[in-house]
């Protein structure tokens, strides 16, 4: 298997980082964590229309899969506040890619389209 189209990350919503690092770090070994507070988006859309989401964030490997925790911090639409709040329900997962634009497409094609897309660096 290449590192394209396979699923690298799971992420999920959560109340507090640091409660759910502490359970993730015992339950899947994952860490370390890096935190980075209200992630900024680039050119953030929900269904094609800007979109200002707050977040923050923690991330760390249990193995190959990146985990990403999740924390809103704003009741603001968005896609990470569209759903009935839930303790560390599943929000996403994540596949690599060479080719977003034809990825998106075929997506789409097997009708799962986009519903956020944001640049990040």
């Amino acid at each position: 298997m290449t590192a394209h189209n396979r699923i690298y990350q799971m992420a999920f919503i959560v109340e507090d980082l640091d409660i759910a690092m502490v359970r993730w770090t015992a339950m899947a070994g994952a860490g370390p964590w890096f935190v980075m507070p209200h992630f900024t988006f680039l050119e953030p859309k929900l269904r094609g229309r800007e979109a200002a989401p707050d977040i923050s964030i923690a991330l760390a490997y249990s193995g190959d899969v990146m985990l990403e925790l999740i924390r809103c911090e704003s009741i603001a639409p968005s896609v990470f506040t569209e759903l009935p709040p839930a303790k560390s329900s599943l929000h996403h997962v994540a596949q690599l890619t060479g080719d977003f634009d034809a990825t998106i497409s075929n997506f789409a094609k097997n009708g799962a389209d986009a519903v956020f897309t944001a640049r990040f660096t």
